[in-house]
């Protein structure tokens, strides 16, 4: 299982790669460069983790500064996919040939392409929300909740999926430390946030 998932992160990153623009898009990303670049702010509500994941790819990654910044968003569409794979195989108990036609449906849809091959905070809300699924699924629900609480820095719509996360958790362990938790995970957004 290990293999395959390497196999379909590298896969769909060289896609979303072939796909990638090179440089500025329309929308926001200028936006999100320029602010991950100093460390500034972005409109409303910030995209605090966003943000800080921007400034250390444009720290870390090779290349301009605005491909950089896709990567970002190529790295968490491939993490995503290969979350959605592993998911598929273990929990569902597809067949490796059952799955990859969903994979390749994934690959080829819209939505994926656009938010994997440009900067935009979508792509690790998608990869975010797919791993405290997956969380949840491996019955890991402290780490779900930590994560829950520190993907709200990155976009704070991921509070709509809290129901479909939380509430099968909480009738399963009716469990008061989940809280604290996510509590813990929250802390990054209420610190940062207000900074920004």
């Amino acid at each position: 299982m290990l293999f395959e998932a390497i196999v379909i992160f590298m896969g769909g990153f060289a896609w979303l790669l072939w796909n990638m623009a090179p440089s500025l898009t329309v929308g926001d990303a200028g936006e999100f460069i320029a602010a991950s670049s100093i460390l500034g702010v972005a409109h409303s509500p910030g995209y605090p983790l966003a943000l800080l994941l921007g400034k250390l790819a444009l720290i870390i990654l090779p290349g301009p500064p605005a491909y950089k910044a896709n990567l970002v968003s190529a790295l968490s569409v491939s993490g995503g996919w290969t979350i959605l794979w592993v998911i598929w195989r273990r929990h569902f108990n597809l067949s490796r040939w059952m799955a990859l036609p969903f994979i390749l449906l994934a690959a080829l849809e819209p939505h994926f392409l656009t938010v994997g091959t440009e900067t935009e905070v979508f792509a690790l809300l998608v990869f975010g929300a797919l791993l405290i699924f997956w969380l949840i699924l491996e019955e890991k629900y402290l780490a779900a909740a930590f994560f829950f609480g520190l993907m709200l820095g990155n976009h704070h719509t991921l509070v709509l999926l809290a129901p479909a996360f939380f509430l099968p958790v909480v009738l399963k362990l009716k469990c008061a430390g989940l809280s604290r938790v996510l509590i813990l995970g929250i802390r990054e957004f209420l610190v940062l946030w207000p900074a920004f």
